[in-house]
């Protein structure tokens, strides 16, 4: 779903368009409206808790990273993922505690009775889990030259890392949603031309811990809704009621407006009452009535086929 977020406010910047010498003009706006989540979650109301499963047995091969550097890294995801949730829930700062949780097999974290065991030791709610942190050898990527910047020689470094999330429901034990992450990150570096590759390879390490709490902030993001700027407009006439129904509009009191619009929809102008129907449409767009909505543009198309009812309506049903 997407909505007006009611805080925002809304800039005029254009009221130019005259589709006729007595006919109405176009008002465009600017307003925040909410994206649904990837993988919405409902939090509300609900104590959290931010685990991580560290595995005890060292794993660590020529295209890994050690099980120590790995347990360091899974601990700083889940901070900056216990510090996003505390911004989204609009909790305060160490609200979200982070448990380690160490285990030789990752599996037994699965299991039902083990996650209401957490729970109970917790006293949360929901619990999210980092497990299977993974993040692959660093490589150099080839290039045919490589720049040269005041004596110093510059490399491009790349690592794959993947890494799981499961959030669970601490009174059934059940997985409420999961997250696979896969992704690639890279590092643009300066260092003197004799530099060894081994030396150039050891100092990415604690570059990478340095990125591993902000991107756990981002994981967290899939699992909320997000905000962004879309440009909407407005039919108006130069009278009164029209007018009026614009001020309401800007004052975010879509209903008021939507009841001046309402007594237009069945004017004799055919134009009039489809430019009525194309605003009360963008109403209930705003009031997230958006079967409503897409009900008026079919009925503004009836009136007459004025300009944006088609976009508008294309936009709604996919959502």
């Amino acid at each position: 779903m997407k909505y007006f977020k009611s805080k925002i406010s809304i800039t005029l910047f254009a009221s130019i368009i005259l589709l006729s010498s007595c006919g109405p003009y176009l008002e465009f706006f600017d307003v925040e409206v909410k994206v649904p989540a990837n993988l919405p979650v409902d939090f509300k109301d609900k104590s959290v808790s931010v685990f991580t499963a560290i595995p005890l047995t060292e794993q660590y091969d020529e295209n890994t990273l050690s099980t120590a550097e790995d347990s360091v890294l899974m601990i700083n995801f889940a901070k900056g993922m216990a510090a996003s949730l505390e911004k989204h829930l609009a909790f305060d700062a160490g609200a979200i505690p982070v448990f380690n949780h160490f285990e030789s097999e990752i599996s037994d974290i699965r299991e039902r009775s083990f996650i209401e065991s957490l729970s109970q030791s917790s006293e949360s709610d929901v619990l999210v889990l980092l497990e299977n942190l993974k993040v692959g050898k660093f490589e150099k990527l080839k290039t045919d030259k490589t720049p040269v910047r005041a004596g110093f020689a510059t490399s491009y470094i790349y690592a794959p890392l993947s890494l799981l999330i499961n959030i669970y429901d601490g009174s059934t034990g059940n997985l409420i949603s999961s997250l696979t992450q896969n992704d690639t990150i890279y590092w643009e570096i300066l260092s003197k031309e004799d530099v060894r590759e081994e030396r150039l390879m050891k100092g990415l390490f604690p570059a990478l811990n340095k990125i591993s709490m902000p991107a756990g902030v981002d994981i967290i993001n899939n699992f909320f809704p997000d905000w962004v700027n879309v440009e909407r407009c407005l039919y108006t006439y130069e009278d009164y009621s029209w007018r009026r129904a614009m001020s309401l509009a800007m004052d975010f009191k879509w209903t008021d407006a939507m009841s001046i619009w309402m007594a237009e929809t069945t004017s004799q102008d055919k134009v009039k009452a489809s430019c009525a129907a194309f605003n009360i449409a963008i109403a209930c767009e705003m009031l997230e009535k958006y079967d409503l909505a897409i009900e008026w543009l079919d009925y503004a198309n009836k009136r007459h086929p004025i300009t944006g009812l088609e976009e508008l309506k294309s936009y709604l049903k996919n959502k």
